[in-house]
């Protein structure tokens, strides 16, 4: 329990720091939208996929039930949205979803 508090509390203090870290050193390019599962019934995750410097990369949001249907009719997956990401490294990111392509 000891351990998991502590990830907490680290995970609480990173998180900002790298978005931070994203928006003041920004790239941005294009993400698809290849996955969508659910954990929990209040648990809606994302997958995106971008090319930064033809390296491909992927990363996961928690989608808090942007794209609801999307686990059943998969409607969501191929769209097209703005991803900004730390040019310093790349794998960094964020995709935009307010901001299709």
């Amino acid at each position: 329990m000891f351990l998991f508090v502590v990830f907490l509390i680290v995970f609480y203090l990173v998180k900002p720091h790298k978005e931070k870290r994203i928006f003041d050193n920004k790239g941005e390019t294009i993400g698809v939208i290849t996955d969508y599962y659910v954990i929990f019934p209040q648990s809606h995750y994302l997958v995106y996929e971008y090319q930064v410097d033809n390296i491909q990369y992927r990363n996961k949001v928690s989608a808090e039930k942007v794209f609801e249907s999307c686990n059943e009719d998969r409607k969501c997956i191929g769209l097209k949205f703005l991803v900004i990401y730390d040019v310093d490294a790349p794998k960094n990111s964020l995709i935009i979803l307010e901001q299709p392509r």
